[in-house]
């Protein structure tokens, strides 16, 4: 993440951009499916045997993915991390995967199998999926550090999360 405040004396610039970057932080510490504590990668390791309970926050970033994943008819899908992991490996290996494997990849994708309860906050799946919100969580995660921005008063900035950038104006 890249910010560059404008029309702020510089105390003031430092504190708003070490804000945004807490926002950042936080806001990865939650999405992120590799770090170890955090709910993405607690719903990857336990919602397929039993509901979740999930934060809000959460709940709700994973409402809109489905939502457009429907709209979308699955061309955006956040239930692609195996097919993403075996094109992985496939490239630090140096090889293509095989229609076998691919098609036994494949078992496990599919935003249709998650399954969320509104009322409980649960989130589960109907079979072994996980969860990758990396292309929504950076969205998310800019949006967020924005708002952090605009909250503290500044009016003119530019972000940069690479290559999405945002505008504050």
């Amino acid at each position: 993440l890249s910010v560059e405040v404008f029309h702020a004396e510089e105390s003031e610039a430092k504190e708003v951009i070490e804000s945004a970057y807490n926002e950042v932080r936080r806001v990865e510490s939650l999405l992120s499916r590799f770090k170890e504590d955090s709910q993405v990668y607690n719903i990857n390791r336990r919602a397929y045997r039993k509901p979740e309970v999930i934060d809000q926050e959460l709940f709700y970033l994973i409402e809109q993915c489905l939502i457009f994943s429907r709209k979308t008819r699955g061309a955006f899908d956040i239930t692609v991390a195996p097919l993403m992991d075996l094109w992985a490996q496939a490239a630090r290996l140096n090889f293509v995967p095989t229609e076998t494997e691919i098609a036994r990849v494949m078992s496990c994708v599919g935003y249709q199998n998650i399954i969320l309860d509104k009322n409980k906050q649960t989130i589960s799946f109907e079979v072994p999926l996980r969860v990758d919100l990396g292309a929504a969580g950076k969205g998310y995660a800019l949006d967020r550090a924005a708002a952090i921005l605009r909250e503290m008063g500044l009016e003119k900035a530019r972000l940069d999360f690479g290559g999405q950038f945002y505008y504050l104006d």
